[in-house]
């Protein structure tokens, strides 16, 4: 049996790297941001995908993506997919309000000069 490094962390830190990898993509985050803000948490696919500037076969790969990561789910309802916040998972709650309280916090500076400045570094 092989050693993993992962093994050395806790189990919350591994859980909370692999919400913040499923939220890693600024459509994914742009997409669970509309969800945490809308009433009852749930949204149909054209509200949830308005002006994600990717073409719409990109952007329900997005949507699998997060399905798959059990972050959202959907249902079928007259004629329309209906996405909701699975929100059975505290941590997992936790997790997405402080990543969409960031990037609500940020929208309101100047960041082109930082974004830069990441995209360059060995993060």
């Amino acid at each position: 049996m092989a050693f993993s490094r992962s093994q050395e962390f806790r189990t919350n830190e591994q859980h909370t790297a692999l919400i913040c990898q499923a939220l890693s993509h600024p459509a994914r985050i742009r997409m669970i941001s509309r969800l945490v803000n809308a009433q009852e948490s749930s949204m149909d696919y054209a509200s949830i995908t308005a002006d994600i500037p990717l073409n719409p076969s990109t952007i329900s790969q997005h949507l699998k993506y997060l399905r798959s990561r059990n972050i959202i789910e959907y249902s079928y309802d007259d004629a329309n997919y209906v996405y909701k916040l699975k929100t059975d998972n505290p941590l997992l709650m936790d997790c997405i309000n402080a990543i969409v309280a960031m990037s609500d916090h940020l929208s309101d500076q100047n960041l082109d000069k930082e974004l830069d400045g990441l995209k360059g570094s060995d993060l």
